[in-house]
C-alpha cells in the first residue's frame, strides 16, 4: 500500500474509507489528485464492496486549488482532475460520498460523480468558480 500525505485510505471488512486530509478546507492540489487516483486503484484491487469518500466536519472539499487555475497550469490541472473523476466513475466498487461542511467546485464534482451521496443538513454546496467566469470542468465532460 502507498503512503499518502493529503489523504488517508483504510480498509475495514468490506469497506474502504478514503479521507481527504488537507486542512482546513481539503483543497484539491496536484498531489491530492495523484494520491486519489492511486488510492482508487488500490481500492479496486481489494475485496471490498464499497469505498466511502469523506473529508472533515468543516469541509468535504472546497475544490481544486486556485493556484492550479493559472494559464501555465490549467491544462495539467484539467488532465489530472479528469483522470481522478474517470477513476471514480469507472470504479467497480460502490462509491459513496459522505459530505459535511463545504463542498464546493471540484469538491462538489468529486462528490457528485459517486454512486451515492450522503450529505449533512449543514453542508454548503456550490460552484463559486462561476462568479469568475469559469465553468465546472466535469460538467463540460471529461
Amino acid at each position: 500500500m502507498s503512503e499518502f500525505k493529503t489523504i488517508s485510505l483504510e480498509f475495514a471488512g468490506h469497506i474502504a474509507r478514503l479521507r481527504l486530509k488537507s486542512p482546513p478546507q481539503n483543497v484539491i492540489t496536484f498531489q491530492m489528485m495523484d494520491e486519489l487516483r492511486v488510492a482508487i486503484e488500490q481500492v479496486e484491487q481489494q475485496p471490498v464492496a464499497s469505498v466511502i469518500i469523506s473529508g472533515s466536519e468543516k469541509a468535504f472539499s472546497s475544490g481544486v486549488d486556485v493556484a492550479a487555475h493559472t494559464p501555465d497550469k490549467v491544462e495539467e490541472m484539467l488532465r489530472l482532475f479528469h483522470s481522478v473523476i474517470r477513476s471514480v466513475v469507472a470504479c467497480k466498487k460502490i462509491t459513496i460520498a459522505a459530505v459535511q461542511g463545504n463542498c464546493l467546485g471540484g469538491g462538489a464534482e468529486l462528490a457528485m460523480v459517486c454512486d451515492m451521496v450522503f450529505t449533512s443538513p449543514h453542508a454548503r454546496w456550490g460552484f463559486p468558480e462561476i462568479k469568475l467566469g469559469c465553468y465546472p470542468p466535469v460538467a463540460a465532460g471529461c
